[in-house]
């Protein structure tokens, strides 16, 4: 199997999925009586369904290369800046790139503003994994950040937990296959889920978009809730201070 690292935030997208039943498929919680999803999107439209579908065809290339697997990186990365916090990282530092980011900055921005890094995945985010504030300063050892709801701490034990941290290849086409609606890679019968379904996204992470949602309403069934909470990122509303009473009391 190759390695071979992709973007930061792809990857721990996946394992967040996977790990709260929200990734490729719906998923069943309790006694069968509803279904839950966390965090995620059903298919866009427009522009963002052609950006989907550019994303599919990345990782459908990456396999077709023989790229099973990946490894987004930021596990090491929030390891590093836990271990060595004021030490250069090798990431060049957006206001001068002739300089690199400290390892804590660069932990921090990758947290705080995912979207703004590399990646063909990267663009799914409203913002990123976890709310907070960044700030530059004059030099790279004068950023000032800082997390809401979930501490670099808890971020780097999460991290770790997560073993060894590669994503399927074929995981990352197929959530990408279902951002763009092409039912023909991997399709979800919108129209067949008739249980009670309760969809929690956050403002920062994955944003509002219901259109899953309306989906399953389009198919007839009414007993479906779609909340946004605000001042969440993505990877907050498993790993937040607050987020048993914020995020998953609406479950």
């Amino acid at each position: 199997m190759e390695r071979q690292h992709t973007e930061t935030g792809a990857g721990l997208l996946a394992r967040i999925e996977r790990a709260v039943g929200t990734g490729d498929a719906t998923h069943r919680a309790g006694s069968g009586s509803d279904w839950t999803r966390l965090d995620t999107t059903g298919p866009y439209t427009g522009d963002l369904a052609l950006r989907a579908a550019a994303t599919r065809d990345v990782y459908a290339g990456l396999l077709a290369q023989g790229t099973y697997a990946t490894d987004p990186g930021l596990a090491a990365l929030i390891a590093e800046a836990v271990a060595d916090p004021a030490a250069p990282s090798p990431a060049p530092w957006p206001p001068n790139p002739s300089l690199r980011f400290t390892r804590a900055g660069l932990a921090h921005f990758a947290l705080i503003r995912t979207a703004a890094l590399p990646g063909p995945a990267n663009w799914i985010y409203a913002q990123g994994h976890s709310a907070g504030e960044y700030a530059f300063g004059a030099t790279p050892a004068e950023d000032r950040f800082t997390l809401a709801h979930t501490s670099l701490a808890t971020w780097r034990a999460a991290t770790a937990a997560l073993g060894s941290g590669l994503i399927p290849t074929a995981l990352m086409r197929d959530l990408a296959a279902v951002w763009a609606g092409d039912e023909a890679t991997y399709r979800i019968p919108w129209d067949r889920i008739r249980a009670e379904v309760v969809w929690v996204n956050t403002a920062l992470g994955r944003g509002d978009h219901p259109r899953g949602a309306d989906l399953i309403r389009a198919g007839g069934n009414d007993r479906v809730g779609f909340t946004v909470v605000p001042g969440y990122g993505h990877g907050d509303a498993v790993w937040g201070r607050t987020a048993a009473a914020d995020v998953w009391s609406l479950f």
